[in-house]
């Protein structure tokens, strides 16, 4: 019985524990002058079994096309591999998503058959109707250090 007392405060715990960053931003910019790539963006935000679950939609300003991303905040990384349809490649992605205090925190390692393509990690707060977004890691052997802010 103690244990399942605990259970369900961890669980309640986890759950509080993600932030809130349901909205709809219509304007998003790098801090760096680099293109944000986005558009608009959007996210939805519900509980699943204890586990916060975030969708966001964001538009690419240069095609209108509409792209989807789907995160379970359990800090459990999700392994999806798919065949490269122009270079017949193995692309091998690994994504963790998990909250801490005010933040959701990603985590994407992209590798290309045993060639590691990318390695990311990105902090996400929301904060008096201002998305903040920041990038670390490396992308291409190149290095990432930007911040995206959406309002």
């Amino acid at each position: 019985m103690k244990n399942l007392v605990w259970g369900l405060v961890l669980v309640s715990f986890s759950t509080l524990a993600c932030p809130n960053l349901v909205g709809s931003f219509l304007k998003c910019q790098s801090l760096s002058g680099q293109p944000a790539d986005i558009s608009e963006l959007r996210i939805e935000q519900k509980d699943l079994n204890g586990t916060t679950i975030y969708d966001i939609y964001s538009k690419d300003p240069s095609t209108g096309d509409i792209k989807t991303e789907h995160y379970e905040a359990s800090g459990a990384p999700v392994t999806t591999t798919i065949p490269d349809s122009d270079s017949g490649a193995t692309v091998t992605t690994e994504t963790t998503a998990s909250c801490k205090k005010d933040d959701l925190n990603l985590s994407l390692k992209i590798m290309m058959d045993s060639n590691k393509i990318a390695d990311l990690k990105v902090k996400v707060n929301l904060n008096k109707g201002q998305l903040t977004q920041v990038y670390t890691g490396e992308s291409m052997g190149e290095p990432v250090n930007d911040t995206i802010i959406c309002q």
